[in-house]
């Protein structure tokens, strides 16, 4: 679909509109989990425009460190704030052993209202 940003591996399988079984919207993700990003926009060209802009993407690995009031994810070193519609907008794959409290390998873990450690 035009607008529309998918990785491969999302299409024809699983569940419901060709998803992977697990999938969920980044809205959907429990805080402290990490995942996958399968999809992005949801058919909307301005969001997929959006957040491409911001280095989330189909295959980018993030972390949800908080849900309320905004969805704030750690995206490699970068922190990203997302409102309720656009983290809707966002299919990930929540990735095994990744529970609240983990941490990204290799980087810094962000604290809630501390900011990212400094190494």
């Amino acid at each position: 679909m035009p607008g529309r940003a998918r990785s491969g591996a999302c299409e024809g399988e699983g569940q419901e509109g060709g998803s992977l079984r697990g999938a969920l919207s980044l809205a959907g993700l429990q805080r402290g989990r990490q995942a996958l990003v399968l999809e992005v926009g949801g058919g909307d060209p301005v969001a997929l425009r959006r957040l491409a802009g911001l280095g989330l993407f189909p295959g980018a690995r993030i972390r949800l460190v908080q849900a309320f009031p905004a969805y704030v994810l750690e995206l490699g070193h970068t922190v990203l704030a997302l409102d309720r519609d656009l983290a809707r907008r966002v299919r990930v794959l929540p990735l095994e052993g990744t529970g609240q409290g983990g941490r990204m390998s290799g980087e810094g873990a962000l604290r809630p209202g501390v900011g990212p450690e400094r190494v």
